[in-house]
């Protein structure tokens, strides 16, 4: 069962994800302390090799602003926020094109394409990963100047390349859910405030993304979503 939460909860679910691709488990104390202690865009928690937690390394330079949004595969982690490389800000460690999305990987930060439009910066609020996909909403004009790419697009890992998710959706992507490998379900679940997904009618706040078509669920929400997770129901 898809649960959904008007919560906002950014920088506890960051670290949270971060702590768990560690194979650290922490209480939400611990959790609450670790954020308001270090800013999560630039450190992450560092783990011995018999599992204690050891403190914090920082990602390169880490990022010129925020960083909102966390997903992680293999050896790679995909940043997303409200950080740009346009002078005289940095991007993720002065990389070019590290227009508020950013891969670290072989202790380094990439950048995937242009980012995001540098020309109007916005945000990336959520990011999701599933096969060779990563999937990333916000509120921003387009992906790498692709059309149709507004607040929703995907990144293929194989290709190197941003492709829409049909026409985008008319306003801002807060959430996205992906189920990976053996959930036996491949549909993408995006949540925030949009009202139309452009393709499917009734999609409101609330939709999927499976076999290249936006779908509704229900008659949708009636508040903005900006979580979603999912349940063994």
């Amino acid at each position: 069962m898809l649960t959904t939460s008007r919560r906002s909860a950014a920088m506890v679910t960051v670290t949270s994800l971060l702590l768990g691709f560690l194979g650290i488990t922490v209480t939400h104390a611990a959790v609450d302390e670790v954020v308001s202690g270090a800013r999560a865009d630039t450190l992450l928690p560092q783990a011995t090799p018999d599992g204690v937690w050891g403190g914090f390394t920082s990602l390169g330079q880490g990022t010129s602003d925020d960083v909102y949004a966390i997903a992680l595969s293999d050896d790679t982690v995909w940043a997303g926020g409200s950080f740009y490389a346009s002078p005289p800000f940095t991007g993720a460690s002065g990389v070019p094109g590290t227009n508020m999305i950013a891969a670290w990987s072989d202790d380094t930060w990439h950048a995937l394409g242009a980012g995001m439009d540098v020309n109007n910066p916005q945000e990336v609020y959520a990011l999701a990963t599933q096969d060779d996909q990563l999937y990333a909403g916000g509120e921003f004009t387009d992906a790498s100047g692709v059309a149709n790419t507004e607040n929703m697009a995907t990144w293929s890992v194989v290709d190197d390349t941003w492709s829409p998710l049909a026409n985008g959706t008319d306003s801002t992507v807060l959430a996205i859910y992906a189920p990976t490998d053996g959930a036996g379900d491949d549909s993408v679940y995006v949540g925030g405030s949009f009202t139309d997904t452009r393709t499917a009618p009734g999609a409101v706040r609330i939709a999927t993304w499976k076999d290249d078509t936006w779908g509704a669920i229900g008659l949708g929400a009636s508040g903005p979503v900006n979580s979603l997770v999912s349940t063994d129901d």
